[in-house]
This record gives C-alpha cells, sequence and structure tokens, in this order.
C-alpha cells in the first residue's frame, strides 16, 4: 500500500501567524494576572468557531479552551464531509499530525521520572549493535537532542525525499519497522551540524519512540495509551485516520486542490508510514487534545497533575536559549506571556495548541482539512482577545 510520509513543520508562515498574534494582543495583556473570570460558554465558543469557519472555508473546526483543573469548554460546528455533508458532532475524531510529537515526548519524560532513561544518555547506547553503521557525528547525540530537533537528523517530512525511501516497504510490526529505521536514519548524512543547530525532524520523535519500546519491550502504541491517554483522560484518541472502512461515521480529512476542497475517501490509500508515526499520527477529539494540553498546564503550574511538574519543566525549556524548540514544544511569547504551542497537519487536518501557564489557559483548535492554520489561528486570536478584554487597550489596532 503507498504510503506518504508529509508531516507539518512549524513554518515561516505558522510562526509570522504567531508573530501577529503576539503584536496584536500584547498590549491587551501586558501583566502576569489570570484573564478575566467572565468565561466563554459554549454558545458564544460556538458563534467564533462558526463566524471563523465560514470566512475560511473550513469543511469543520472544532474548538476548546480549559482553566487548570476545570473541565474544557468546547465546541463544534460544520461538517465532516463537503460531499456528504452530514454534521460534525463533539466526540467526532480529528488527524492531531506533528501535535504527536508533545505526546511522545511526555512518554519519554515519563520514562525519565521512572528512572528508566536519562535525557543526556547518548542514543547509541540503546543500540549498540548500530555503532559499526552509524556515523561519527551522531555518536554524542543524546535523548534531549532527538526530541528538541537538534539530533541533526534526516527531516522525513517529505514522502519523495530520500529518506522516505528508505524507508518504504520495510516489513514486520511497527516496532520492527521502527528498529530497522533507526539504523538507517543514523547511517544518513546530517543536513546540519548535530548538537549544533536546529532542523525540524520526524525521524526524532521516531527514534525516541524506538528507545521507549527497546527498554520496555513494549509498543510505542500501546505505551502511548498507557503513559498519556488513559492518565490524562483521552477517551477517544487513536491512531491513524478517525474515518475507516470499519468505522466511516468520522470527518474526512480534505485536501486543499485547486478546485477545491477534496475529502479523502476512507478507503484511501494515502497513510503515513508507521515509522514515524510517534511524530504525527494521533487522533482523537477536541476534548481529548484540550485534556492533554490542561495535563502539562497544571503541571507547569505546580498543580496535581498526570506528569510530574519537573517533567514538565524539562519538556518546556528549550535545549538552546537561542532557539524556541523545546522537547515535542515551541516556547514563544503570546499574548505578552511565555507560551508553549504546536500545530500539525498531514495536508488533509489541521491541529493547533497553545498553553499560556501565567494566563492558566490552554487552547487547541482542529480542522479537517490541510489549509486550516489561518483559522486556527484566528480562533485562538479571538478566544484569548476574549478572555483577556478586562486588561485590553481598546486603540489596540485587530489583527485581521
Amino acid at each position: 500500500m503507498p504510503t506518504c510520509l508529509r508531516g507539518h513543520r512549524p513554518s515561516s508562515g505558522s510562526f509570522l501567524l504567531l508573530i501577529a498574534i503576539v503584536a496584536g494582543i500584547a498590549a491587551r495583556a501586558s501583566t502576569a494576572e489570570p484573564p478575566s473570570d467572565d468565561e466563554l460558554d459554549p454558545t458564544e465558543l460556538l458563534e467564533i468557531a462558526e463566524e471563523v469557519r465560514k470566512r475560511f472555508d473550513q469543511p469543520a473546526v472544532a474548538v476548546a479552551y480549559v482553566r487548570g483543573d476545570r473541565d474544557p469548554v468546547a465546541a463544534i460546528t460544520g461538517v465532516r464531509s463537503v460531499q456528504a455533508g452530514r454534521a460534525a458532532t463533539i466526540n467526532d475524531r480529528f488527524h492531531f499530525g506533528s501535535c504527536t510529537k508533545a505526546m511522545t515526548a511526555t512518554l519519554i519524560g515519563m520514562l525519565v521520572h521512572e528512572k528508566k532513561l536519562d535525557w543526556e544518555d547518548p542514543v547509541l547506547g540503546f543500540f549498540p549493535e548500530f555503532a559499526g553503521s552509524a556515523l561519527e557525528v551522531y555518536r554524542e547525540v543524546t535523548v534531549r537532542d532527538l526530541l528538541s530537533h537538534r539530533a541533526g537528523l534526516v527531516a522525513a517530512t517529505d514522502g519523495k525525499s530520500p529518506e522516505a525511501q528508505s524507508i518504504h516497504g520495510l516489513t514486520g510490526t511497527p516496532r520492527q519497522q521502527r528498529r530497522q529505521a533507526v539504523e538507517i536514519f543514523l547511517s544518513m548524512e546530517p543536513p546540519v551540524s548535530p548538537r549544533r543547530e536546529s532542523r525540524y525532524s520526524n525521524a526524532g520523535s521516531a527514534i525516541a519512540a524506538a528507545i521507549a519500546e527497546e527498554l520496555t519491550d513494549r509498543s510505542w502504541e500501546d505505551l502511548l495509551r498507557a503513559y498519556v491517554f488513559e492518565p490524562v483522560g483521552m477517551e477517544r484518541a487513536g491512531f491513524g485516520w478517525p474515518a475507516t472502512t470499519d468505522n466511516p461515521e468520522q470527518p474526512l480529512g480534505h485536501l486543499d486542490l485547486p478546485k477545491g476542497l477534496h475529502p479523502l475517501p476512507v478507503d484511501t490509500t494515502y497513510h503515513l508510514n508507521d515509522v514515524i508515526a510517534p511524530a504525527s499520527n494521533v487522533h482523537g477529539t477536541v476534548t481529548d487534545l484540550a485534556r492533554f494540553a490542561r495535563s502539562h498546564l497544571l503541571a507547569l503550574r505546580g498543580q496535581p497533575a498526570s506528569i510530574p511538574s519537573d517533567v514538565a519543566r524539562k519538556l518546556h525549556t528549550p535545549a538552546d536559549e537561542n532557539q524556541p524548540e523545546a522537547l515535542g514544544w515551541v516556547r514563544l511569547p503570546i499574548a505578552g506571556q511565555p507560551a508553549s504551542w504546536h500545530n500539525g497537519s498531514t495536508g488533509t487536518f489541521f491541529a493547533w495548541m497553545t498553553i499560556w501557564p501565567d494566563l492558566n489557559l490552554a487552547v487547541v483548535v482542529l480542522t479537517n482539512a490541510g489549509s486550516g492554520e489561518p483559522a486556527c489561528a484566528a480562533i485562538t486570536e479571538r478566544i484569548v482577545k476574549r478572555l483577556t478584554e478586562s486588561t485590553a487597550d481598546e486603540d489596540s489596532p485587530p489583527l485581521e
């Protein structure tokens, strides 16, 4: 079956949208005080989602925000498919794309907490049999480097790239394929200097998952369920596309083509390679993703959570103070406050999540089209603006 390795790198466009959010909101939220207690109710949240959905021509939009240990406030609008026209429901699943990286990093963090490994352990220490084939430049690369995009690894985001072709056709279980891919990736020339430069890569999360599998003798899929899905309360989370031939009543991903949005059928041959699943292949509801974000929000604020606070602080600290990449997250000032952010897309869905520890707020937005980035950014901005309006500067220029 043909596969595609397209991941979504936090693109220059993504960072421009984030810069716009910073510029437009910073004046309205210039203190570390929490936002106004005048919260958004589901009806108002739905109105925001629907207005933005129409403006950016998205099939469906799901949005949720969460404060501390409160339940997420969520809403959804639109249709599962532009062809079938069936309304999306709040329990529908969307593909999270590269937001999966934050989940894999969380899994590794929990294994570090259990002292099964250390952030500074060299990668090759887990695979001594690959020492002869691995390039010398990778010998000092650590677990932390893998998750902060500082390992110098090939990107593995383009299905036509040499690294994609090299892992296409690997056989065995997903776990066996990931182990084979470790040797392949570590034998390929690095595009940047390992441990000195950052380069976005799906391969880093794939190798981190293979390490977890090696240590525990369990698959990454099983480990993610045990260490992330179940403790966090991600009740409907799973792997692969939400809609399948066995479960067709879910949103379809849509490609943005010259003739308009085109839904992928449930029997599509476009699937992500099992090797890079730990970087980009989790799905779930908007509430699932909001609960995941909440677990990190609570931990970063030192409150009881499924993630220990020391693990969360490590995950959200950039490996290089001059770069925004943390471990499975990107750290940027948004709304005048330190924030952790990630997006994700495989060209058919779009996911966007942001956490502001000092504002006691997390926002997640999902669409079922690869063109959803502007909509996700606009909704995030609207929610933060609304929840910080008590400190708003009325003279601040609008973002749009």
